[in-house]
């Protein structure tokens, strides 16, 4: 291993890629690094001696929590680390916006462990949202299929911990990192929940953090200790973030790095193990470019396929391509003067495998005068085809995007896309125009609730709203296949209907209902004309039967009064004259005389009823005609109360009426024994009224009847 010469030390110090400061135990300034002094935008000339907090205009919120940290690490006499704090840097330029920072105060002891100096170290957190987003964010459906293996294998091969639980906390994806710190099998976890594979997980305070991102959808930080069910410890650098699944958990495991910082504070050589461990490649030069310090990861990161050998003494130009020389000498000279650089470099292995490595140069300082550069360099291999792949994958998501939109809004139905809560997500251009007019979409924009809104629903309306509400909540339950209502709208000055639609939508990523309501007025005003044509053809076809069986009745009428009357007629006079002749013939067929008397007078009240009465004759007069004639041949009293001004109705529909009547009369006559009969007409609103009420004995409507009709 190679050894550091101690005077390197201060120069490790100052090009530390995080910010630090060194205090007294009384918080004044000893020293800064050129990180925080970057940062802060101020010299250590200008900060060394002051009060910390003299550097902090005003007194937050944030400064507050400092204060304590430091009070305890004074008292205590113990490492403090606040995971996530929020506050703005002092100096004369502010970041405009919202900072979030890792601080740790870690005390420093001398011989006889008193506290000789507090280091304070800050790391700025970046959140990872806007790459998690892009990944989980699906909600339009499956869109490239060709391009989901290549997700999931980077999200798989990734070295942090990916897990993501659904929202009962059941895990619904782990990578292969996550597999191995929990040391666990795929099969174990995925579909378990959080606190099944770890019981009492609830009272920590990962999980409190954990379900306060559940509930408040806001992204949190935090470091925290880990102890596994077989014992073993670990420490852990969380991110959980949310998504439309539930909560995205990015894990890094920092167990290694906590033993390291451990091992800073601890002595000198715990430094140079940190140095020559890390996972970062690092290069310490002079002025000249001669290698002064290096760890083992330089060769795979700043020299990467360059040359296999470095050592001290060595020059850093002689490790440099030659076409690149110029431009190397370019960036080492600007760093000389203070400049910080940073770029990716893409590299060729010797296998052919590309990847690429983040260099960063950074001045080092001795006495506020440039003595040389450290190099640092990270492979970001993953990263970069990360980013490609999610620029390519948005892209492609854009475009198709557009095109359905473009499909979406070239339909009449109005369409919307409700969420599996029945919210709305997406609508047409159709949709948006649906509910401007002011119709029942009216109150049914992206983001409300449809089932909610719908329920709430007052005043007209209402329920037809409950019931497509009730519809829509089957659907989404998987109680329906399809729920199809038609309802009527006259908010407008015409009266329209629409047909509501609601179909099931489910896919891998998504799950919900489509929504569609579509104008059906036309159909309807179409049908409406189709059934009144029907029912006009209806009584054209009635009215041709009425004819028929009005001619058909007189017909027989006629042939009863002119023929079988008359040959009735001429038997009772021959009978007659057979009795006039012998007193013997006449007592034996005077019964035979009395029964064609009887048959003369049916068959003659058989005709007046059968043949259709006289045109232009008054209804009032024929039904009341008709009535003398019942309640004379039948002992039943009889009563009309006629209340038509005018008499204005067509001969056919008091032939109708006389009809109607006449056959409840022969009803009543036969069945009904009953002894006064009541018939009332009038006229209501234009329409012609009937009834007709006895006093017989009825029957039972629910038996049922022998009879022809």
């Amino acid at each position: 291993m190679y050894a550091i010469p101690d005077p390197h030390y201060r120069h490790l110090y100052n090009s530390m890629p995080g910010a630090c400061l060194v205090l007294m135990p009384d918080l004044t300034i000893v020293a800064a690094n050129k990180a925080y002094l970057s940062l802060v935008h101020l010299t250590e000339k200008k900060i060394a001696g002051s009060f910390y907090f003299d550097l902090f205009p005003v007194m937050t919120e944030s400064c507050k929590v400092l204060q304590h940290s430091f009070k305890k690490v004074q008292q205590q006499a113990v490492t403090d680390e606040i995971p996530i704090l929020d506050y703005c840097l002092p100096g004369p330029e502010k970041d405009p916006h919202q900072q979030y920072w890792k601080v740790s105060n870690t005390p420093v002891f001398d011989d006889e462990n008193g506290l000789l100096y507090i280091i304070h170290t800050l790391t700025k957190i970046i959140t990872p949202a806007s790459v998690l987003n892009t990944v989980s964010n699906k909600h339009t459906g499956k869109t490239f299929p060709a391009n989901e293996r290549q997700y999931y294998n980077m999200l798989n091969n990734m070295l942090e911990g990916i897990q993501i639980h659904d929202f009962n906390w059941r895990y619904v994806f782990v990578n292969e990192s996550l597999l191995r710190f929990a040391r666990s099998t795929r099969e174990e976890l995925i579909g378990k929940t959080l606190m099944e594979q770890y019981p009492g997980i609830e009272q920590s305070q990962l999980f409190k953090t954990m379900e306060r991102v559940m509930r408040t959808r806001v992204m949190e930080q935090l470091e925290t200790e880990f102890i596994f069910p077989d014992g073993l410890v670990g420490f852990y650098q969380l991110s959980i973030e949310p998504v439309p699944e539930g909560i995205f958990v990015l894990s890094i495991d920092i167990t290694e790095r906590k033993k390291i910082e451990q091992q800073i504070l601890q002595s000198e050589e715990n430094l140079k193990a940190i140095f020559d461990n890390a996972t970062e490649g690092f290069v310490l030069t002079d002025r000249d470019g001669k290698v002064k310090a290096y760890n083992k990861m330089v060769k795979e990161s700043i020299i990467l396929n360059l040359s296999d050998e470095i050592e001290e003494g060595s020059n850093i130009f002689d490790l440099v391509e030659k076409e690149r020389k110029d431009f190397f000498r370019q960036v080492f000279n600007k760093v000389l003067e203070g400049e910080t650089i940073q770029y990716d470099k893409q590299y060729t292995r010797k296998n052919g495998k590309v990847s690429w490595i983040n260099l960063i140069f950074n001045p080092v300082f001795k006495n506020n005068i440039s003595t040389g550069i450290c190099i640092t360099g990270r492979d970001v291999t993953d990263r970069k085809k990360a980013e490609d792949l999610l620029q390519k994958a948005y892209t492609e998501k854009q475009i198709l995007a557009e095109r359905m939109s473009a499909i979406l809004n070239t339909l009449p139905a109005n369409i919307a896309l409700v969420d599996k809560d029945g919210s709305i997500v997406e609508v047409n251009d159709a949709w948006r125009s649906f509910t401007a007019d002011g119709f029942k979409g009216k109150d049914y924009p992206v983001g409300k609730n449809y089932i909610r809104v719908s329920e709430k629903a007052q005043g007209e309306g209402k329920e037809d709203k409950m019931n497509m509400a009730s519809g829509l909540e089957a659907v989404l339950e998987e109680a329906l296949d399809e729920f199809v209502y038609e309802y009527s709208s006259d908010e407008t000055d015409t009266e329209k209907w629409y047909r509501m639609i609601a179909t099931p939508l489910q896919e891998e990523e998504y799950s919900g209902a489509v929504i569609m309501h579509m104008d059906i007025s036309e159909i309807r005003r179409l049908e409406a004309e189709r059934m009144k044509s029907k029912i006009e053809e209806q009584k054209k076809i009635t009215q041709a039967i009425i004819k028929g069986q009005e001619k058909e009745r007189n017909y027989i009428g006629m042939e009863l009064h002119d023929n079988i009357n008359q040959i009735l007629a001429g038997v009772r006079m021959y009978l007659a004259i057979a009795s006039n002749k012998d007193p013997a013939v006449k007592e034996v067929i005077q019964y035979p005389l009395q029964l064609l008397d009887k048959s003369i007078e049916e068959i003659r009240f058989l005709c007046s009823n059968m043949v259709t009465p006289l045109q232009n004759v008054k209804l009032e007069d024929m039904i009341r005609e008709m009535m003398i004639k019942m309640g004379r041949n039948n002992n039943i009293v009889a009563s009309l109360n006629y209340k038509v001004p005018g008499d204005k109705l067509s001969d056919e529909l008091k032939l109708n009426v006389y009809r109607i009547i006449q056959e409840l009369g022969n009803n009543i006559i036969k069945y009904a024994n009953a002894s006064h009969v009541t018939v009332d007409i009038w006229l209501d609103k234009g329409k012609l009224c009937m009834t007709v009420t006895d006093n017989g004995k009825g029957f039972n409507i629910d038996s049922k009847r022998n009879g022809i009709g």
